[in-house]
């Protein structure tokens, strides 16, 4: 069973609430509660990578629907957050071209990144943009250019239950 609960110090993020073993006497229950928590600290923390790697960059973060381990409390700090391998992360970066070497600068950042991060669910997406887009350009737009090839470069980071995957997509695109 899942439904969905609001929490004020959250202000308009919905928690994901699923019972395993719902009709059971061993029920458990998990949420993303920490995901809604702790979303500017993530955002945070991926930004700072990228600014290592690149100078500047735009970041975009949503917490990811899905219920985390129950063996996390809900007064977790946020390094334990972060490492649990439950966890998982979708991000979005954006970097300007001016601040953008090659494809190998991408991939490095993807490779701090993959080790910085235990979560075994991880997409994140690095987009170079031309300088007249970077100041402009918006997440919805970032993602559709990616899906219609329309970037300077670009790698995907994905990782599934633990296994890494480095995909360059503009030489996918070549």
């Amino acid at each position: 069973r899942t439904f969905f609960a609001t929490c004020e110090s959250l202000d308009d993020f919905r928690i994901l609430v699923q019972i395993d073993n719902y009709k059971e006497d061993n029920r458990v229950f998990r949420d993303n509660y920490l995901s809604g928590k702790y979303i500017e600290e993530t955002r945070a923390f991926f930004k700072e990578i990228g600014d290592e790697g690149f100078g500047e960059c735009r970041v975009f973060y949503s917490p990811f629907g899905k219920a985390l381990s129950e063996r996390l409390p809900a007064d977790a700090p946020f390094e334990q957050y972060l490492s649990d391998k439950e966890s998982a992360f979708t991000v979005l970066y954006i970097i300007n071209e001016k601040n953008y070497t090659d494809s190998k600068q991408l991939s490095d950042i993807a490779g701090r990144i993959a080790s910085s991060v235990n979560a075994d669910t991880l997409n994140i997406l690095l987009t170079v943009v031309t300088e007249s887009e970077y100041p402009v350009i918006d997440e919805e737009t970032a993602r559709n250019n990616v899906v219609a090839r329309k970037f300077v470069d670009c790698v995907r980071l994905t990782r599934h239950l633990g296994e890494d995957k480095l995909e360059n997509l503009k030489e996918e695109s070549e």
